[in-house]
C-alpha cells in the first residue's frame, strides 16, 4: 500500500494488525494507544510530522468505539471528561505549536524521542514500584480487607485539601469535592502532550487521574477515553490543516481497532484494577526501550537497531494483546461455571391511577403475570390535579393481587400519568394499563392516555378495557412476513387463558378505490395467494403445538375496519396485533394502525412492540 502524502510503502495487514492490538489496548487501559502507534508508523518509515497526525485521526475514532464500550459498563464520568476538555483544547494547541517550530529546525525526531523516553520510563517505573509496594502488603497481611486496587495516593489527597474555588463533587468517580483548577491544570498539561507527541495523552492521564486526583482504575480509563475522542479530533484537525494525516492509514487502523476495543475494554470486567496498572506499567517500559533503541540507532547510525525497535514494539503489542484476550476468555469462563447463564423471567409493570378501570386491568394483568410466572411491578402514579388516595390503590391493588396469589414490588411516582408510565414502562417487557374509553369529544379527536402511551411506548403494551374477562382473542397477522412475536404472543396468551384464537389477515384494498369491491372470501383469497396460504399453515402448526384451539380468516377492505368488524362478529374480547403504521410526526398526522384499534376497540388490545424478541 502507497501512501502518497507521507511517500511510504507500507502494508495493509500490518497496518490491521497495528490497529487491532492498539484497540484491545486502548479499551483495557484507557489510552489511544500513541504511544504505541507514533513510534511504530515512525519506526516503519513515517515522517514523524506524518506519524504524530495519522495517529491522531486514528485515535480519535478508536476512542470512540472504546467509549461507548465503557459507557455500557458504568465506567465514565462524563462530568470529570468534560471538565478536562476545557484545558485539553488550549493544550492540544500549544503542544502542536511547538512540534511545528521543531519540524522548521529539524529537531523534531529526536526531541520528541527522547521526551517519550523519560515519561514512558518514568511513569511505567513509578506504577511498577507502586504495584510491587501493594504486593508486599497484602502478601504481609497489613492489608486486611479483600481489595482489588488501591484508590488514591498522598498526591491525591493533597490535591482533594485545595479549597480553591469553585469546587465539584464528582459522585461516579467516588469523588466528594474538589477544586476545578486542579482537574482543569490536569487537562491542559495532557492535551500538551496530546499535540506535541502526537498521543491523546492517555499514557500520562490515566496515571494523572488515579494519583493525582484519586479516581478508581476502571473509571479513570473509560473517562479517559472519553476525553481522548476530543483531544486527539482537535489534535488530528491541526495536524490535517497542515497537511500531515494520511487518512487512508488511519481508516485501515480504525478497523482493526473497533474489535479490539470491545475485547479490551471487556477484559476490564474481569481483571483487578492493580493488576491492570501492573499490565500498564510494564508496557510503557518496553515501549520506552524500543523509543530509546530507535534514537541510538539514529544518533550512531545504526540501522539494525531500528529494526528491532520494530520488532520489539510490535512485539510487545502483539503479547500484551494476547495475555489481556487470555484473561478475559478465562474470565468469563470463571464466571459462567459459577453464574451459569439462565433464561431471564419476564418483567410486567401494572399502571395504575387509581381508577376503577385501572383495577380492572391490574386483574387482567395479573392472570398473565401468574401463567407466565414472570416479576411484577405495580406503578401507582397520583396525578396532582386529581383527588387520588395512593394508600387506598394500593389497598384495592393489593386484594386483586392477593386474590390471584401474585407478589409484586410496589413504585410510587407523582406527575402526568402518561408521561409517568412511559417514562417506567421502557424498563419492562410488557405494560398492562387501563382505560376508559373515549368520553369526550376531545378525547375522540385526540385519544385518550392510552393512546398516547401506544403511540409513544418502546416496549408492548396491553390496554385493559371494559371488561378484564376474555373469552375469545382476536389475533391480527400479516401475511406472508407475519410477525412471529404476535403470533407467539396470542398462543402464550391463549393458552394461559384458556380461551379459543382466531388469527385474521386483511388483505388491503388498493390506495385508489375500486368503483365495486370484489368481496372475496376467505378461501377464495387463499386460492388467489399460494403464499398466504403456506404461512397461514404454518402459524395454524404453531397453534396446535401448543394444544390451543385456534382458527385462521381471511378479509378484504380497510386493515382498521375489517379488524373491528371480525371483532365484533365473533364476540372477542382481546385483540393482538402489531406496532404498525407511522411513527413520529407522520405517525401525528396520520396515524398508526394500533393506535386506531386501540382507540375505537370497546375491548382490551394487546399491542406488541416491533423490537420484541
Amino acid at each position: 500500500m502507497y501512501l502518497p502524502l507521507a511517500g511510504v510503502e507500507i502494508s495493509g495487514w500490518l497496518l490491521l494488525a497495528i490497529g487491532f492490538c492498539v484497540g484491545v489496548l486502548a479499551g483495557f487501559f484507557g489510552i489511544g494507544g500513541g504511544f504505541i502507534v507514533t513510534p511504530a508508523l515512525n519506526i516503519f518509515g513515517f515522517p514523524m510530522a506524518y506519524a504524530i497526525g495519522t495517529d491522531l485521526a486514528q485515535i480519535m475514532g478508536n476512542s470512540i468505539v472504546a467509549t461507548f464500550k465503557h459507557r455500557k459498563l458504568g465506567n465514565v464520568d462524563l462530568r470529570l471528561g468534560f471538565l478536562m476538555i476545557v484545558g485539553t483544547a488550549l493544550g492540544v494547541e500549544a503542544g502542536k505549536e511547538v512540534v511545528l517550530y521543531l519540524e522548521e529546525i529539524g529537531a523534531v525526531g529526536s526531541v520528541v524521542r527522547v521526551i517519550y523516553i523519560f515519561l514512558l520510563g518514568g511513569t511505567g517505573a513509578y506504577m511498577l514500584f507502586d504495584y510491587w509496594k501493594f504486593k508486599r502488603e497484602e502478601e504481609s497481611g497489613r492489608e486486611k480487607r479483600v481489595v482489588t486496587e488501591r484508590v488514591g495516593s498522598r498526591l491525591s489527597e493533597m490535591v482533594h485539601r485545595i479549597n480553591l474555588p469553585p469546587k465539584v463533587a464528582l459522585p461516579t468517580s467516588k469523588i466528594k469535592s474538589i477544586s476545578i483548577w486542579a482537574i482543569l491544570l490536569v487537562g491542559f498539561v495532557t492535551g500538551f502532550l496530546a499535540g506535541f507527541l502526537g498521543v491523546g495523552g492517555g499514557f500520562i492521564r490515566m496515571p494523572a487521574m488515579i494519583y493525582a486526583l484519586g479516581v478508581p482504575t476502571t473509571i479513570a480509563i473509560g473517562t479517559d477515553l472519553f476525553e481522548i475522542i476530543f483531544s486527539s479530533a482537535i489534535g488530528a484537525f491541526l495536524y490535517a490543516t497542515e497537511g500531515r494525516v494520511e487518512i487512508v492509514a488511519a481508516a485501515v487502523m480504525v478497523c482493526g481497532s473497533a474489535v479490539g476495543a470491545q475485547i479490551g475494554a471487556l477484559g476490564t470486567r474481569y481483571v483487578r484494577g492493580m493488576k491492570i496498572r501492573f499490565y500498564f506499567a510494564l508496557t510503557i517500559l518496553l515501549a520506552a526501550v524500543s523509543v530509546v533503541m530507535k534514537q541510538l540507532a539514529v544518533s550512531f547510525s545504526i540501522p539494525v537497531l531500528a529494526t528491532y525497535a520494530g520488532y520489539l514494539i510490535l512485539g510487545v503489542a502483539g503479547l500484551m494483546t494476547l495475555n489481556i484476550t487470555l484473561s478475559t476468555v478465562k474470565g468469563i469462563v470463571e464466571e459462567r461455571a459459577v453464574y451459569p447463564e439462565v433464561k431471564r423471567r419476564m418483567r410486567i409493570l401494572l399502571a395504575s391511577g387509581g381508577s376503577e378501570h385501572a383495577v380492572r386491568a391490574i386483574r387482567l394483568g395479573a392472570r398473565i403475570a401468574k401463567g407466565y410466572n414472570a416479576e411484577v411491578t405495580l406503578l401507582v402514579v397520583r396525578d396532582p390535579a386529581e383527588e387520588i388516595q395512593v394508600a387506598e390503590v394500593q389497598h384495592r391493588a393489593g386484594r386483586v393481587l392477593k386474590e390471584l396469589g401474585v407478589r409484586a414490588e410496589l413504585t410510587v411516582r407523582e406527575g402526568n400519568p402518561a408521561k409517568e408510565i412511559l417514562k417506567e414502562g421502557r424498563k419492562y417487557d410488557l405494560l398492562v394499563i387501563g382505560s376508559h374509553g373515549t368520553k369526550s369529544v376531545a378525547e375522540r379527536l385526540l385519544g385518550d392516555n392510552a393512546t398516547r402511551i401506544v403511540e409513544n411506548m418502546s416496549t408492548s403494551t396491553l390496554v385493559v378495557k371494559r371488561n378484564a374477562k376474555v373469552t375469545r382473542i382476536l389475533a391480527c397477522v400479516n401475511l406472508p412476513r407475519y410477525r412471529r412475536a404476535v403470533v407467539r404472543r396470542a398462543i402464550e396468551l391463549a393458552k394461559i387463558l384458556e380461551v379459543p384464537l382466531e388469527f385474521l389477515y386483511v388483505l388491503p384494498e388498493p390506495l385508489m378505490y375500486p368503483i365495486r369491491r370484489l368481496h372475496l372470501s376467505s378461501e377464495e383469497i387463499m386460492e388467489l395467494y399460494p403464499e398466504k396460504r403456506a404461512a397461514a399453515e404454518e402459524i395454524l402448526a404453531l397453534a396446535r403445538e401448543a394444544g390451543v384451539e385456534a382458527e385462521f380468516r381471511c378479509r378484504e377492505g380497510i386493515p382498521e375496519e375489517e379488524i373491528l368488524l371480525e371483532k365484533r362478529k365473533i364476540g372477542a374480547d382481546l385483540v393482538v396485533l402489531g406496532d404498525s403504521g407511522w411513527r413520529g410526526v407522520m405517525g401525528e398526522l396520520i396515524g398508526s394502525l394500533s393506535a386506531h384499534i386501540v382507540k375505537h376497540s370497546r375491548v382490551s388490545v394487546l399491542v406488541v412492540h416491533r423490537k420484541a424478541p
